[in-house]
């Protein structure tokens, strides 16, 4: 028996219908999903922070070590000034610090800065004389008492004066060659020679030879 007309229609409408419903239920299924999911998520990353401490304590820096000799004369290569000639002249030659003259002494001892800390209060810095014993290299322990430097000879000129010295308490040996100006009332020159075949010279015509061939140059090191 055929199907009446208006049935049929209704059948094919609600097949029709369907996949159109399916679609938004299956959509509105996954953005609930999603959102549920993020909601736990948060949830649990604030529980989290929740039981962990608002700040984590600092742990305390150790004060650095210093050095147990912190004073230097700072290096210093001014392009003004002519190193090949800084010796020219006349000079008296003396091998002993007490032969310095005041002035000489007391600049120089006026150009030495605390490298570890600058605002620190000056204080003299002692120096061994030629066969005095000294700090010569850098040891585990070192022995109470004993300079860093030791004079090798100096020169006194009516301008200016130099002190050659050895410095100590390091690894490779080093001498250092300061000039100080009296007019200028400050060491206006100050070298180093460092490294493994570093020699120190017997007179000032070596010296002068020396500074001739620009070889007070140093290895980066903060100064003498």
């Amino acid at each position: 028996m055929p199907v009446p007309e208006p049935q049929r229609i209704e059948k094919v409408r609600s097949r029709w219908y369907l996949p159109r419903l399916v679609a938004p239920a299956v959509m509105a299924t996954t953005i609930i999903s999603v959102g549920m999911f993020k909601a736990i998520r948060a949830y649990q990353i604030w529980s989290a922070s929740e039981r962990l401490p608002r700040e984590l304590p600092k742990q305390p820096v150790p004060p650095a070590e210093a050095p147990p000799d912190p004073y230097v004369l700072r290096l210093k290569y001014p392009r003004e000034i002519e190193s090949a000639h800084l010796l020219d002249g006349d000079f008296a030659i003396v091998n002993q610090m007490s032969d310095l003259t005041g002035a000489c002494q007391d600049i120089l001892q006026s150009s030495f800065v605390n490298y570890w800390d600058p605002s620190a209060p000056r204080r003299k810095v002692a120096f061994a004389n030629p066969g005095e014993d000294f700090e010569e290299t850098e040891t585990d322990v070192l022995r109470e008492g004993l300079p860093f430097r030791r004079l090798v000879f100096a020169g006194l000129a009516s301008e200016r004066c130099f002190v050659y010295f050895e410095t100590g308490g390091r690894r490779f040996p080093a001498t250092c060659l300061a000039v100080v100006g009296y007019t200028q009332e400050k060491a206006i020159w100050v070298g180093e020679w460092v490294g493994q075949r570093s020699r120190k010279v017997a007179n000032i015509k070596e010296l002068r030879y020396k500074l001739s061939r620009h070889q007070f140059t140093g290895e980066d090191q903060p100064g003498c």
